[in-house]
C-alpha cells in the first residue's frame, strides 16, 4: 500500500492549497508517495518536511493518481518562492528596509499614513523591489490565497497595522496610528471613490488654483497621490488594465498621454465643470480649421466645448492677453529672453486680381519670447566692453583668420607635409564618430515651447531693415522689457536675411552713438582750449 489509510475527524491536511473538503479518509505521506510526487512533478519541497503525516484524499488523488495542473503549479510556485526566499533578504533586514522607508516617506517627508496593505505593499515594493519575499511571507501567513474578498477587505486594515506596529518596535520614531479608529483611511476604497476624489483634486486645480491640464500620467498620478494615498489603487487598476508588461517602451511612451487623457474624461462625465483638457483640444481643432458643426458634434460626445463656448473662451484668452504677458515678464525678469522675429502668411487667400490688388494675402508677423534657463545676459563684459561688434563685416578679422590659419597650410608643400606626419591619437580624433544623441536629449527640455508666450502679433511684411525695425519697436513699446533691456540684451532668432537686417540696424545704430559721441567729445575739447586760451 503506498499510503496509510486511516478514519480520524481530527486530522489537518498539510498540503497549503488544500481546499478544505471534508473526509474521513487519510494518506500517510510515505517515500512511496514523495517518489510518485516528484515523477509527476507535483512535489512541493516542503512535503519532506511532513513525511509521516497525513494528507486528505481528495490532495492525495490529485498529487499522485491524477497529477492536477493547479498541484503541478503550486509545487513550482513553492521551489520559485524558495529560491526567491534564498537570493532576498532576511525577515529581520526586510523589516529595517520597510522601517527605514516609513521614517523617510511621513517624518521627514510628511507624508499621511497608508491603511490599506495592498498600497503599502505597492509603494514599498516600488522603492525597493527586495521587500517582495517580505510581503509574500505576510500574506501567505494571513492565508489570503483561501480568503474571500469581503474576508480580505477586513484583513486590509489590520495587515497594514501589523507592519506598522513591527516598525514601531523597532523604532519609536514612526507614528503608530490607532487600529480600531473610525478612519476614513480604513475604509475600502472603491474604483468609484478614486473617480469622485480625483475629480475634486482636478476641479480644484482648474478652477481655484488656476493651472493647465496634465497631459502626463505619471505626473498626474504623482501630484494626485501625494494629495491623497489612497488614489493609489485608482490609478493602479487603470495602468495595470492596459498590460504594460507586455507593450513596448516606445508604445508605454504614447500611453502616457493616452492615460491621461483618459482620466480627464472618466472624471469630466463626472463633473462637466472640468474644462481645461476639452478647451485645449477644441483650440487645436479651430487652429486646423475644424467647422463649427463638427465641434458641435464632438461636444455632445463629451470630446470638446461648444462653438458658442469656445467663442467665449478665445475672448477670454485675448482680454487677459497683456496680464499675462506682464506676468510671464515679472517672473523671468533675471532669466536671459529669446526674441523670435518671424511671418506669418495667411495662405487662404483670393489670387485673383481686381483693379486695386493681385491678391487678398495678409502679411502678419509674430513675436515670440521665450525663457532660457540662466542669468540675464548683460549688455557689458567683465572688462567693460560691449557685447556688440560696432562694424557690420570686419574685414580685419576675416584677413587675419585667412592669414593665420589657412594660408598656413595651404603654404607648406606636399613634402612638408608628408615629412610631418600626423600622431596616431590625432589620425583616431579625425576618424571618431561623435554621436551628439546624449546632447539633444539633455536640452530636450529647453527645446519645447512651453515657456514660450505670443508678445504681439500684427500685420507686417518683413522685407527690409526697415521693416524690421519697426518690428522691434514694438518690443520697445514695453516698459517692462524697456526696463529689461537697460543692463541686459536679448538674443534675436529670425530667417535669412532677417538676421542680417536686424544685425545691419545695430550696427548702423552703434556708428551713429559713436559719431555723436565723437562730435560732442571734440566740441567739449574746443570749449575747454578756447577758455584755457582766454584765461
Amino acid at each position: 500500500m503506498e499510503g496509510g489509510s486511516t478514519h480520524g475527524s481530527s486530522k489537518r491536511c498539510m498540503v497549503k492549497i488544500c481546499k478544505g473538503s471534508p473526509t474521513e479518509t487519510w494518506k500517510k505521506i510515505t517515500n512511496n508517495v514523495l517518489i510518485k510526487a516528484e515523477a509527476n512533478g507535483t512535489l512541493a519541497s516542503y512535503y519532506r518536511d511532513h513525511k509521516d503525516e497525513y494528507i486528505c484524499m481528495g490532495c492525495y488523488n490529485a498529487i499522485v493518481v491524477n497529477t492536477a495542473s493547479s498541484f503541478k503549479e503550486h509545487a513550482l510556485n513553492w521551489d520559485n518562492g524558495l529560491k526567491r526566499h534564498r537570493n532576498s533578504f532576511s525577515i529581520s533586514e526586510s523589516i529595517s528596509l520597510l522601517t527605514n522607508f516609513i521614517f523617510e516617506r511621513e517624518v521627514l517627508d510628511g507624508e499621511p499614513p497608508v491603511f490599506s496593505f495592498s498600497q503599502l505593499r505597492s509603494i514599498a515594493i516600488n522603492k525597493n523591489n527586495d521587500l517582495i519575499f517580505f510581503f509574500d511571507q505576510i500574506e501567505e501567513m494571513a492565508c489570503l490565497d483561501k480568503k474571500t474578498e469581503a474576508e480580505k477587505r477586513e484583513l486590509e486594515r489590520s495587515l497594514v497595522y501589523q507592519c506598522y506596529l513591527i516598525c514601531w518596535n523597532q523604532s519609536r520614531v514612526i507614528p503608530l496610528w490607532n487600529l480600531h479608529e473610525s478612519e476614513t483611511g480604513g475604509d475600502y476604497f472603491s474604483w468609484v471613490d478614486g473617480v469622485n476624489v480625483l475629480s475634486k483634486f482636478l476641479n480644484d486645480r482648474e478652477k481655484v488654483e488656476q493651472k493647465p491640464a496634465i497631459y502626463s500620467f505619471k505626473e498626474l498620478r504623482k501630484e494626485m497621490v501625494a494629495k491623497d494615498i489612497r488614489l493609489s489603487s485608482f490609478f493602479n487598476s487603470i495602468y495595470n488594465a492596459t498590460l504594460p508588461d507586455k507593450k513596448s517602451d516606445k508604445y508605454l511612451d504614447k500611453l502616457d498621454k493616452r492615460l491621461a487623457v483618459e482620466c480627464y474624461i472618466i472624471c469630466g462625465n463626472q463633473n462637466s465643470k472640468l474644462t481645461a483638457f476639452k478647451e485645449d483640444i477644441s483650440l487645436f481643432l479651430d487652429l486646423m480649421g475644424l467647422s463649427a458643426e463638427a465641434l458641435d458634434a464632438l461636444s455632445h460626445a463629451g470630446i470638446t466645448i461648444s462653438r458658442r463656448h469656445l467663442d467665449r473662451k478665445k475672448t477670454e484668452i485675448a482680454n487677459n492677453h497683456s496680464s499675462l504677458i506682464e506676468s510671464y515678464l515679472e517672473n523671468n525678469k533675471y532669466n536671459a529672453l529669446a526674441l523670435n522675429v518671424d511671418d506669418y502668411h495667411n495662405i487662404h487667400a483670393k489670387w485673383m486680381p481686381n483693379t486695386c490688388s493681385t491678391s487678398t494675402v495678409a502679411h502678419m508677423t509674430t513675436l515670440l519670447l521665450n525663457r532660457i534657463n540662466i542669468i540675464a545676459i548683460l549688455q557689458m563684459t567683465l572688462n567693460n566692453a560691449s557685447i556688440h561688434n560696432p562694424k557690420l563685416i570686419d574685414f580685419e578679422l576675416i584677413c587675419n583668420t585667412l592669414g593665420h590659419f589657412y594660408m598656413e597650410w595651404m603654404a607648406k608643400t606636399f613634402n612638408d607635409r608628408f615629412y610631418y606626419k600626423t600622431s596616431l591619437d590625432e589620425k583616431l580624433e579625425n576618424l571618431t564618430l561623435h554621436n551628439y544623441d546624449a546632447r539633444i536629449t539633455e536640452r530636450q527640455e529647453e527645446r519645447k515651447m512651453k515657456d514660450t508666450i505670443l508678445l504681439d502679433f500684427f500685420e507686417l511684411k518683413l522685407e527690409d531693415v526697415v521693416s524690421y525695425i519697426s518690428a522691434l519697436q514694438h518690443v520697445y513699446e514695453n516698459s517692462l522689457l524697456n526696463n529689461y533691456l537697460t543692463n541686459s540684451v536679448i538674443p534675436v532668432i529670425a530667417n535669412w536675411p532677417g538676421k542680417v537686417f536686424i544685425r545691419q540696424a545695430i550696427t548702423l545704430y552703434l556708428q551713429i552713438i559713436g559719431a555723436l559721441i565723437y562730435q560732442i567729445t571734440f566740441y567739449h575739447l574746443y570749449q575747454l582750449l578756447a577758455f584755457s586760451t582766454s584765461s
